[in-house]
């Protein structure tokens, strides 16, 4: 009888059985665990295969490795794909390469029987073009190996499936700083936080600032419901991938947004003479009517994981005819009233 494996022959009972296969390959994904592979625009994965050639003659072994888009078409520039090949542990070159109809290319190469191949394959994806928004986020890509067996003239079964994975925008806020120390109200006040973006490419990002004000807004928030009153926004033209930047060696992988409260106000009253206002920024809110107007669309990102979407702050608001702060009660107080009465004095002075 005949049995067909990887290895040569074996014993079963006395009776030994011997490999008879002229032609044939083993061929397989050297992780079957990892199913999904995350990659982002400019950046590159690589994915092991194995193959031997388990017939008894020698044979040349092909690839044709592409991606298959899922869901819409993909209008993009095309993906760089090639293949570094390592035959029974050591560096293999001799490799021929054809470049076919569809762009694709296909790689082939001998194998004598029992020879081992580890054949890396590499995923470069293209640089991001902003006009055409490809390589889009939230996007995947299933891996095609089209292995081939020549001296059978036989396409090889794929193997485990391989996906590449381009996330979504992901956007965090960080701290959140101020162009004064304090503001008399009915002046501008410019409020920066800084953003950055651990997801794929983003366009016009939106940032949003808010005071917090008991008679304002019901608006939905990373931390729950807050009443708020809508103060300022802007938006960023383009946040490249976090991860994109370090790999291209830039520090800064933040970017600032600010925007101009133009007249800041107490919320609500007062007998002080200041108070000490909060401020609350989001990245990516849900759009508001006058943002629609202005063609800004909320971007596609991970609704559970929005937590970092916001930051928050504190500013010194004094009345526009304030004095020396009446509360001032004890050292702490004394200390406090006495800062922001120098920031009163101060902020006059400017104006006069």
């Amino acid at each position: 009888f005949r049995a067909r494996g990887v290895e040569g022959s074996v014993d079963i009972g006395g009776v030994e059985v011997i490999r008879t296969l002229d032609n044939g390959f083993f061929l397989t994904k050297d992780d079957v665990g990892q199913l999904t592979y995350d990659i982002f625009p400019s950046l590159a994965v690589e994915i092991d295969y194995f193959a031997k050639n388990i017939g008894t003659v020698d044979n040349t072994f092909r690839i044709n490795p592409e991606l298959e888009a899922q869901g819409k078409a993909y209008e993009g520039a095309a993906f760089d794909i090639s293949i570094n090949v390592m035959m029974n542990g050591n560096t293999f070159e001799d490799i021929t390469a054809s470049q076919n109809d569809d762009g694709t290319w296909t790689h082939e190469f001998d194998m004598s029987p029992d020879d081992e191949a580890m054949i890396t394959v590499r995923f470069g994806a293209p640089d991001y073009d902003q006009e055409a928004g490809e390589p889009a986020g939230n996007r995947k890509f299933d891996v095609i190996v089209n292995g081939y067996d020549v001296g059978s003239d036989e396409a090889l079964r794929e193997p485990v499936a391989a996906t590449l994975f381009i996330k979504p925008s992901q956007f965090v806020l960080g701290e959140m700083t101020f162009d004064r120390q304090g503001v008399i109200e009915g002046d501008p006040l410019a409020i920066t936080v800084k953003a950055w973006n651990e997801g794929n490419y983003a366009s016009d990002v939106l940032v949003v600032f808010y005071v917090m004000d008991s008679s304002g807004d019901a608006y939905s928030t990373p931390e729950g419901v807050k009443r708020m009153t809508r103060v300022a926004s802007t938006t960023v033209p383009l946040m490249a991938p976090k991860p994109v930047m370090e790999n291209d060696g830039v520090w800064q992988t933040w970017y600032f947004a600010t925007a101009t409260w133009d007249e800041s106000y107490i919320p609500g009253s007062t007998v002080q003479d200041f108070e000490t206002v909060q401020m609350y920024a989001m990245i990516n809110p849900d759009a508001e009517e006058q943002d629609v107007k202005a063609g800004v669309k909320t971007q596609d990102e991970y609704l559970n994981q929005k937590d970092d979407n916001d930051a928050a702050g504190n500013i010194a608001i004094v009345k526009n005819k304030a004095s020396t702060p009446s509360f001032a009660v004890g050292i702490i107080g004394l200390s406090v009233a006495a800062l922001v009465a120098s920031i009163g004095a101060s902020l006059r002075r400017e104006e006069e």
